[in-house]
């Protein structure tokens, strides 16, 4: 984009800054611990930032109003499959009958589903009939059971709504929920950390005023996601407007794993899980020899253990 436009352009690589070390200062950040890996690289990207600049653009928001999350297309084939006629149960069952790696193709993110994936997604096509109960399967890191069994933490009480799994419902709670608990109250306290100001501009009210007139077509399809947005951009003659989303902060590779690993190793000890009393040694033993496995679900649930972690053992009286 950058050389496409003339622009002056900063590389500020993931090689080469201290995943662990940035991780452990962005979630002392927060107001409420945050488990999510992309908080250090966003983390280091506003420290190089804040040299330069004190008001920056950020893109926050835009898988929101454009229908960009990977969880949106997979839901609106569920909806489309049981209005067909087919229960919950009878497609559950027939997921469970295929295997993880056929599933896996259909998994519209850069990493591998295996097993605790496919667990995540019968959760998700049992609980059809409830859309918000398979909605939070599909973005949550535990589900109420893995709480139950190896944490103390209280299960939320789900005060959101979502009637259906239409595209205008999903991104609806998008605005509601999603957007101002975890995306924007992310970048809000990590660029103030910094003194930095980051501006929205997809979230223009003008913009969201427009793109809720925008039919459903035009936002995704089967083939592709934020399809106006794409479409936008191949007429400014960007030539790699059609090329697959990719996320910030990609899905577990070797060194990321092995950067997890030394997270666990240092926050989720014996005597770190001792000292706080939050999780079971064996539910952390478990996650643990899943992540050596590449498991994807477990690269998130050693990320939010650790983060809980971290945050309580700051010292609050300072």
């Amino acid at each position: 984009i950058a050389t496409f436009n003339k622009a002056n352009h900063v590389i500020v690589s993931s090689t080469s800054f201290d995943f662990c070390e940035s991780f452990v200062q962005a979630v002392q950040c927060m107001d409420l611990p945050v488990g999510d890996a992309i908080l250090a690289p966003t983390f280091k990207l506003l420290q190089e930032v804040k040299s330069e600049r004190k008001v920056v653009l950020t893109g926050e928001g835009a898988d929101e109003l454009l229908a960009g999350y990977a969880h949106i297309g997979p839901l609106l084939t569920l909806d489309q499959v049981l209005a067909s006629g087919i229960s919950p149960n009878v497609l559950s069952l027939l997921l469970r009958c295929t295997p993880w790696r056929i599933l896996d193709t259909a998994f519209p993110y850069g990493a591998v589903l295996g097993e605790s994936g496919k667990k995540k997604v019968l959760k998700i096509v049992s609980e059809g009939d409830n859309p918000l109960a398979s909605l939070e399967h599909a973005i949550s890191v535990f589900d109420s059971d893995e709480l139950h069994r190896g944490t103390s933490l209280p299960v939320a009480r789900v005060m959101d709504s979502l009637p259906d799994f239409k595209l205008a419902s999903l991104i609806d709670w998008g605005f509601s929920s999603w957007l101002p608990n975890q995306i924007l109250n992310k970048m809000d306290q990590l660029s103030m950390a910094h003194g930095v100001e980051a501006r929205v501009p997809y979230l223009d009210v003008d913009l969201y005023n427009l793109v809720a007139t925008v039919p459903s077509r035009l936002l995704i399809s089967r083939r592709s996601n934020k399809r106006i947005l794409r479409e936008m951009m191949s007429r400014r003659g960007y030539p790699w407007a059609a090329r697959p989303k990719k996320a910030f902060f990609q899905a577990p590779d070797s060194q990321h794993l092995r950067d997890l690993d030394l997270l666990a190793r240092e926050w989720l000890g014996t005597e770190m899980v001792k000292k706080h009393g939050v999780v079971t040694r064996e539910f952390v033993t478990n996650t643990r020899e899943r992540l050596r496995g590449g498991d994807f679900l477990a690269s998130k649930q050693i990320v939010s253990l650790a983060a809980v972690h971290i945050w309580l053992d700051q010292d609050f009286t300072r």
